[in-house]
């Protein structure tokens, strides 16, 4: 077995390990530095600890502050890289993801069900399935109790509603790993861990774009039971291999991928 055994398995990591064994390799076992990711998907991930950061303070009744000064702490533990690549500059995207910031602050009421009426039960934390064979983490985005029951919600920074469909429109066989959903895996390790089963899920999509009337719209989800041993298997199969040959490439990921430029050095 060539990954460390204390190792926590996640849907990251396994989405991954299904895209391309070789990718998983180096970002889990090898611990190669990826690639930067374009500046979108950086502006897409503060976007999303600024929202997180906004519920926890409204959830808290706290005010919400300048958020000059909140955008400056996330993006001081998230730096931007190297984004000069992409003809942007580090105040440009500041300001980018001020003006979001400030639609999403002005308009945060539209998802008071959110925040308002949460019971003290309300569950901030990482869902850890352990055993003997493996350890698995799941990292839901927001789980909350109220007397309705428990809601889970999983937030989706999008440009358009025609962006939505990658989420919205969902496959019909769940027995294959490539339609492993991350939402039915949260749902499998809150209920193992609570011994309660979520009532509703829901994706919170948030629009990265100041310039319309309405920031968020959520999208209910189908709750699916779901059949964890396909994760499992996964898991053995990774177990199982000895060395950095036994991950194979897919090159059909490659264009995609952020470590295609360790590939390229090797096969050069």
């Amino acid at each position: 077995m060539i990954i460390d055994q204390n190792f926590k398995f996640s849907y990251s990591s396994i989405s991954l390990y299904i895209k391309c064994q070789r990718a998983f390799y180096y970002r889990y076992i090898e611990k190669v530095e990826a690639k930067k990711g374009n500046v979108y998907q950086y502006v897409s991930s503060i976007i999303h600890f600024v929202l997180e950061d906004m519920l926890k303070r409204k959830l808290n009744n706290e005010e919400i502050g300048d958020e000059y000064n909140l955008i400056y702490e996330i993006m001081k533990s998230n730096p931007p890289g190297n984004i000069e690549y992409y003809k942007y500059d580090d105040k440009k995207v500041f300001d980018e993801i001020v003006n979001i910031t400030k639609k999403l602050k002005s308009n945060i009421n539209d998802i008071s069900y959110m925040y308002n009426n949460v019971k003290d039960k309300y569950i901030e934390s990482d869902l850890l399935l352990e055993n003997e064979k493996y350890k698995f983490i799941a990292k839901p985005d927001y789980i909350f109790i109220n007397d309705k029951g428990i809601y889970l919600y999983d937030f989706k920074i999008v440009s358009s509603f025609k962006s939505m469909k990658n989420y919205t429109t969902m496959v019909n066989d769940k027995s294959s790993p490539e339609n492993i959903r991350q939402h039915d895996i949260y749902s499998y390790c809150f209920e193992k861990k609570f011994n309660k089963k979520i009532d509703n899920m829901y994706y919170l999509f948030v629009f990265k774009n100041p310039n319309l009337d309405k920031l968020f719209l959520p999208f209910k989800i189908k709750i699916n039971e779901f059949n964890f041993s396909i994760v499992e298997n996964l898991i053995n199969e990774i177990k199982s291999k000895n060395n950095k040959l036994d991950f194979k490439i897919n090159i059909g990921h490659c264009n995609n991928c952020y470590f295609n430029h360790v590939c390229n050095k090797e096969f050069s």
